[in-house]
């Protein structure tokens, strides 16, 4: 049974003609060894290394960083979802994993959490003041310092939640959940640090819940549904179908700006909507047909999708059309998040993060 959940609260050069009548640089010495004897570094232009094609700068193209990197981290299990808030990224996933970035320390520590169970999802607030993060238990945990610490926030005593698939916050005080309960429907307060859960009617029975977007009062909901999207104007109270414009399963869904809607799943799927209102989506052709689990959308414009055999997309166009980045790993990728327009982290299988400071360019 699916279950709903709500809470309120440089350099310069010359050239010139030879002066036949002597050298143009009377002070200029080539009385040092050959360079293969002396210092290779400083070997003509013919003895360097192998032509890389014409207007190639040698000293840009020895530096420039790989699209994605591989992060060293001290996890090997599996991740789940990342998040990222003022500059933090927060990664969840198997055993209660929860690795934490803080980039006044440039890397990633493993949080010595209390969380035992799989963490399927977690997302902070815009200003990073609070987060949440779930999965398959009961629980929902808490952050009011951007990951460092978490604790259990309380909720809805009225049922008890199997597993959460999906949390997302639009704010401090705003966010909805989606999860499958093991009994019965029903409602019920439970509030901490001023901010309060509320458990919402059971609804479609049988389907399976993967990602879920609030924005103020609307929200969306993608998952095993048979070709449709979950869409709520009144703050999750009711849930109405629309047409997905496709058949396949959908993993992942983002807004941005409150216009575009993209949403990826299976096969490759990829679909969109720019009516403003996610009354309306249309399929959208995409560079690969692996199932891809998680899409962020940084901007109108700018938005990253990842999935199985470490497949990474791009768009530079608000969704219209889509490239493929090389990630450099084949290992599944379930989550992506970004702290800049350029620079960005994405998470998977064997405790895999990668980071990008070029946009993955």
């Amino acid at each position: 049974m699916l279950a709903l959940c709500s809470f309120a609260a440089a350099c310069s050069s010359r050239s010139t003609t030879p002066d036949r009548s002597g050298p143009i640089w009377p002070d200029l010495r080539l009385d040092r060894a050959p360079p293969d004897q002396a210092r290779p570094d400083l070997a003509l232009p013919d003895r360097a290394a192998p032509d890389l094609g014409p207007g190639t700068d040698r000293r840009v193209e020895a530096s420039k960083p790989a699209p994605w990197a591989l992060v060293k981290t001290i996890s090997t299990e599996d991740l789940h979802a990342v998040a990222c808030a003022q500059g933090h990224a927060i990664a969840v996933g198997a055993k209660g994993t929860v690795l934490h970035r803080d980039p006044a320390l440039g890397s990633f520590a493993l949080e010595p959490a209390a969380i035992t169970a799989d963490l399927h999802t977690v997302s902070f607030s815009v200003d990073g003041k609070y987060g949440v993060a779930a999965g398959k238990d009961p629980q929902i945990w808490q952050s009011l310092d951007l990951g460092k610490t978490w604790a259990v926030a309380p909720q809805c005593s009225a049922y008890v939640f199997d597993t959460f698939h999906a949390l997302h916050l639009s704010s401090d005080k705003e966010g909805f959940g989606a999860g499958i309960a093991v009994n019965s429907a029903g409602g019920g307060n439970k509030y901490y640090g001023g901010v309060s859960w509320v458990c919402g009617a059971q609804t479609y029975p049988g389907e399976v819940f993967y990602d879920v977007v609030r924005l103020g009062p609307a929200g969306y909901i993608v998952g095993d549904t048979g070709g449709k999207i979950y869409r709520t104007e009144d703050s999750g109270l009711t849930w109405s179908p629309v047409a997905a414009g496709t058949t396949q399963i959908l993993k992942g869904v983002a807004f941005a700006g409150g216009l575009l809607g993209v949403a990826v799943g299976a096969g490759g799927t990829i679909v969109r909507s720019t009516d403003g209102k996610g009354a309306t989506w249309s399929g959208v052709t995409s560079p690969s047909s692996e199932q891809l689990e998680a899409v962020h959308l940084f901007d109108t414009v700018h938005g990253w999708a990842v999935g199985g055999g470490g497949t990474i997309l791009v768009t530079k166009d608000g969704g219209q059309s889509w490239s493929a980045q090389a990630s450099g790993v084949k290992a599944r990728l379930e989550g992506i998040c970004f702290t800049s327009a350029t620079e960005g982290y994405a998470v998977g299988a064997g405790g895999i993060v990668l980071h990008t400071t070029t946009g993955g360019q």
